[in-house]
């Protein structure tokens, strides 16, 4: 959706300084970080990180209940990126994910799947600023 990419740009441009520092050169796992996040189809989400020992859970709301798994998957690790994405400024952080959809949505940047591409914009911010990759 044309519109969509656009208000993702300028929230984009009124966050980010201009500024893109270097990242690590190694890649973080998620084992070394203890990051893990997935979602149940029909219970809720979870994500754990391990480096400050904290973890986040959510029951699915009831519109939330009949979409996709991929949609699920996606929206936990937004939801992480949401609670503890500042701790990750210059990291390249190994995300394991269990649904290849998901994987795909990520590495590409983009989906056939409108309905998660407002999840993905909302985590291409992340990824921007505080700039970390995936």
């Amino acid at each position: 959706d044309c519109c969509s990419d656009l208000v993702w740009w300028n929230q984009l441009l009124s966050k980010w300084n201009g500024r893109c520092f270097f990242l690590h050169n190694e890649w973080t796992t998620a084992e070394e970080l203890g990051l893990c996040t997935d979602a149940s189809g029909s219970i809720g989400w979870g994500a754990y990180y391990g480096a400050e020992q904290r973890w986040i859970s959510d029951t699915w709301a009831p519109d939330q209940l009949p979409l996709s798994i991929e949609y699920k998957e996606l929206y936990a690790i937004v939801a992480a990126c949401t609670a503890w994405g500042s701790g990750w400024t210059s990291k390249r952080i190994r995300l394991y994910c269990d649904n290849k959809a998901v994987v795909d949505c990520i590495s590409s940047g983009t989906s056939r799947a409108p309905y998660l591409m407002p999840l993905r914009r909302c985590l291409s911010i992340f990824l921007c600023c505080p700039k970390f990759l995936f």
